[in-house]
């Protein structure tokens, strides 16, 4: 839809091996990324549609992943991909470690897939005894230049560059034992503010934003729950 909302109809495309990933992902200008399964959910294939919906003829590429959603309980699940201001995209895997960075043409950047050293971090807890229930994937983002910043496991938060590599200065983590970081967004200098989850006394837990330059030093933090 346009910004005076008129409709806009491009062109139809079928992609038969799309199923389980009904969401494509908008990026910069209009363009969407669909996913599709391939050879029995051993890869992935990115189509890339312009705003009239045409598929770009380059921009069409295969990772070997399954890619990992973004809620863990039953029912549908987004997949884990997140688009940046230049169309580069970067997909999280199902085995919760390997990240692979794609140009705008769908193609693997030099220096990818990444490999974690931890699992990611996810949002909330589920019950033994309770059917049903999931958690949330923490929330990631990419900032200028095409860096992706990621939460992790045990208080930590990575920030890689557009070579696969992290960088100077991060990880960040927390120190206290038990504490989360639960999401990040960037700034347009670069400055990634993020959720910490902390654990306090009683069983409860506090919420701090803290403030973090493109070196990795946090610049403030500002206690915004305190039980």
């Amino acid at each position: 839809m346009a910004a005076d909302g008129t409709f806009l109809v491009g062109g139809r495309h079928d992609v038969p091996d799309a199923e389980g990933y009904g969401f494509p992902q908008l990026g910069p200008d209009g363009i969407a990324y669909q996913l599709a399964e391939a050879d029995n959910r051993t890869k992935i294939r990115t189509f890339v549609f312009d705003p009239d919906g045409q598929v770009s003829p380059v921009a069409s590429g295969e990772v070997p992943i399954w890619l990992l959603g973004t809620y863990s309980g039953a029912g549908p699940s987004e997949p884990a991909v997140l688009v940046a201001a230049d169309g580069a995209a970067f997909l999280l895997s199902y085995d919760e470690r390997t990240v692979y960075g794609l140009d705008p043409s769908g193609q693997t950047m030099a220096g990818w897939p990444y490999q974690a050293d931890r699992g990611p971090q996810w949002r909330g807890s589920c019950p033994a005894d309770v059917t049903g229930c999931g958690v949330d994937l923490s929330t990631a983002a990419v900032g200028p230049g095409d860096v992706l910043y990621l939460p992790r496991t045990g208080g930590s938060l990575v920030a890689i560059g557009p070579d696969g590599r992290v960088r100077p200065g991060w990880p960040v983590v927390l120190t206290r034992p038990g504490a989360e970081f639960w999401s990040v967004v960037v700034g347009s200098d670069g400055t990634a503010y993020a959720l910490a989850i902390e654990p306090e006394a009683g069983e409860r837990s506090s919420a701090t934003i803290l403030a973090i330059g493109p070196d990795g030093r946090v610049r403030y933090r500002v206690t915004v729950v305190e039980p």
